[in-house]
């Protein structure tokens, strides 16, 4: 299976890293939950944690491709085009990532994240307006984004841990769902090493033949 680009090398770190929600003090110093362009919390709903991505209306199991990619003017007209709620020319953080079915040039999700020490904070995250609702073409685009994200931070060295803002309905669901816990205002969550792990293993790890 192809991932777009070469797995980064992971950073050698000095010391042992506790993890995010053993040790405080790397949130409290880079405020992982500062506002963003978006800062009304996400509001992606995960219809389902599946083998890869599943074809709602057949069952099927279909193979996926992920990686970089640059927003241009020319590509946010286009998902404007095709209704895509957000101007991701706007969207903050590092590194955007765009996932699709192999072999097939359509992007089915979006998710922009940035690197920071410890841990890595997810922006933004949206899946094509065809996948959205229960009567989207596929299944497990929301959950597939996350464990991409948790992939990218586990590989920057950040032990897989994911912080994000969400919409205060979202959070028992976002709880349930990704194993993710509240920190502090219960809007702030974060995504820990076990759930990162478990979100790997069923998206990533299994498909690309990942053993590490």
């Amino acid at each position: 299976m192809k991932i777009f680009r070469e797995k980064q090398a992971r950073r050698q770190r000095a010391g042992s890293h506790k993890g995010l929600i053993q040790n405080k003090r790397s949130l409290s110093e880079s405020d992982p939950f500062k506002n963003s362009v978006y800062c009304n919390g996400l509001d992606i709903e995960i219809d389902g944690l599946t083998d890869c991505l599943e074809v709602r209306s057949t069952g099927e199991t279909v193979e996926t491709e992920f990686g970089p990619i640059k927003m241009t003017s020319v590509l946010q007209r286009k998902l404007k085009r095709e209704r895509w709620r957000f101007d991701w020319t706007k969207a903050e953080g590092e590194n955007l990532f765009a996932l699709h079915v192999k072999g097939e040039d359509i992007i089915q999700g979006l998710i922009s994240f940035s690197h920071e020490q410890g841990f890595t904070r997810v922006f933004l995250v949206e899946p094509n307006p065809i996948n959205v609702s229960h009567e989207g073409k596929y299944k497990g685009i929301g959950g597939h984004l996350f464990a991409i994200a948790c992939y990218e931070s586990k590989n920057h060295g950040n032990d897989g841990i994911v912080t994000m803002t969400a919409k205060t309905k979202l959070v028992d669901h976002y709880a349930k769902t990704l194993g993710a816990h509240s920190l502090g205002a219960k809007e702030n969550m974060a995504i820990d090493e076990l759930a990162a792990q478990k979100l790997i293993d069923k998206y990533i790890r299994k498909q690309y033949n990942i053993y590490r």
